[in-house]
């Protein structure tokens, strides 16, 4: 996809409520960090709300009412400017300005501009029972595969949104499944999601489109936390294969349609083209 540019001349949103002069994402930024976003971060947040209401998305889905209160988060990896990244401005869902994820083991460094990797974890505020069998979604924006072992994971818990690297180069997804489902390839540069709202299939979409299709049995989701960068053990513990690919945000909510998910890419793609200069 080509990239938008910056500011794309859309009226600012105060989070989700509706007109305003701030987005309570970039003040709860700005509070958690004890810094000031740049102007054309600012700008790129703006705008990636309106995106996500809808205005200028190729099918016009407002995600916004979508994801309202069922549970989901964004959560984009926001910098200051193009060199200056923050743990704690890592953490925020875009659709709330609230603090969603801890992260563990991850030192300032590890955090970047351009994406964060390193061999910490992240916590997740919410789990899979908080979504339906039959209503959930979830997904990464993937930059760079830099990891160290084949067996590394990307995130999950133990039988669900398990994305792992293995030596057939597959990944297999368990999502709400007794059963493995083994999805093909590794993560394509870009947004990358899995999503199930039937009782009988399991989707992935990358940047937009739908890849591939794969039956799955039903299990009830579980009450265990969603690990970021690794998989949840069962007990709260890492797994002990933490992944070291360079991610730029995660997502995680009700499931989507076609067209949902097409503009969910867009906007999603639109801030990480645009939140550095030359994007990510």
């Amino acid at each position: 996809m080509v990239a938008i540019g910056n500011g794309i001349g859309l009226p600012f949103l105060k989070g989700v409520g509706g007109a305003g002069d701030t987005p309570v994402f970039i003040d709860a930024w700005q509070a958690a960090t004890g810094d000031v976003m740049g102007d054309a971060q600012k700008t790129v947040v703006s705008d990636t709300l309106e995106l996500l209401r809808g205005f200028g998305t190729p099918n016009g889905s407002n995600l916004i009412n979508k994801f309202s209160g069922t549970n989901s988060v964004i959560l984009p990896y926001v910098p200051k400017d193009d060199s200056t990244a923050y743990l704690s401005g890592y953490a925020l869902d875009l659709l709330t300005g609230n603090t969603v994820v801890t992260w563990y083991n991850f030192v300032p460094a590890n955090c970047q501009p351009g994406g964060m990797a390193g061999s910490g974890y992240g916590v997740l505020n919410v789990q899979p029972a908080d979504f339906g069998q039959d209503d959930i979604m979830a997904g990464y924006y993937f930059i760079a595969y830099n990891s160290a072992s084949i067996n590394d994971r990307i995130l999950g818990t133990p039988r669900l949104f398990t994305n792992s690297k293995n030596s057939a180069g597959r990944q297999p997804t368990q999502f709400n499944s007794t059963t493995r489902t083994d999805f093909t390839g590794l993560s394509p540069v870009g947004v990358n999601a899995i999503n199930r709202n039937s009782s009988s299939q399991v989707e992935k979409y990358v940047n937009g489109s739908l890849v591939q299709t794969l039956s799955a049995g039903s299990t009830t989701p579980e009450s265990l936390d969603i690990f970021l960068y690794d998989q949840n053990n069962g007990s709260g513990l890492p797994s002990g294969k933490r992944n070291r690919d360079t991610v730029g945000g995660w997502f995680f909510g009700v499931s989507l349609n076609a067209n949902e998910m097409e503009d969910l890419h867009f906007a999603i793609q639109y801030l990480n083209d645009n939140i550095i200069t030359g994007g990510r």
